[in-house]
Parts: structure tokens; C-alpha cells; sequence
């Protein structure tokens, strides 16, 4: 995996209901492309997080559900952001944004 934009960073965040940006500075390298972990650290079962898309601002469509103790790496571009949304509690959410 070649880095080459601003974001390089593996931190925590706690979630919340309702939609939050993960908090990082908007995606720049060439064409927004980013490679993004995610990992929902909570072991309680009804603590999943909604991963959305930035939607012009806001949050898109839920495309992703995690639950406790998941984890996903996917590909993102084209977007400025991505969102998050807890569905119970303030399960801790585990990310690694890379700019490619």
C-alpha cells in the first residue's frame, strides 16, 4: 500500500446516535481515494456502528453494519468524508484512514 496523501492515522473514536463525521481533515490525494479500516472494539452485541458515505455534506445510505468485535478494509474514493452512527450505547470505533 503506497501513501501518499495527509491522513495516515490509526485512532479511536467513540460513536454516538446520531451521524458523525470520523474525524479526520476531508480526503485530498488524487481522485479522494482512500483505503479505510474500521473495526467496532465493543464486545456488547446490541453496540453495532452504521458506516455511511458522505452524501453532499451530510450522511448518506448505511452501507456497512459493524458489530461488536468487526472489522472491515475497503476501498473509498471520490468523496470528501466518511460517516458513522452508533445504534446503541458509544461502542468505540477503531479506524485507519490512508490517502492513496
Amino acid at each position: 500500500l503506497t501513501i501518499s496523501g495527509d491522513e495516515q492515522a490509526v485512532v479511536r473514536f467513540t460513536t454516538s446516535a446520531g451521524d458523525s463525521k470520523i474525524p479526520v481533515g476531508a480526503f485530498d490525494s488524487t481522485d479522494k481515494k482512500v483505503w479505510i479500516y474500521l473495526k467496532n472494539t465493543s464486545s456488547n452485541s446490541v453496540e453495532k456502528i452504521y458506516i455511511k458515505p458522505e452524501n453532499g455534506g451530510s450522511a448518506g445510505p448505511t452501507f456497512a453494519i459493524l458489530g461488536a468485535g468487526e472489522f472491515l478494509l475497503i476501498p473509498y474514493g471520490g468523496n470528501d468524508y466518511i460517516w458513522t452512527e452508533a445504534a446503541s450505547g458509544t461502542p468505540v470505533l477503531e479506524y485507519g484512514i490512508f490517502e492513496v
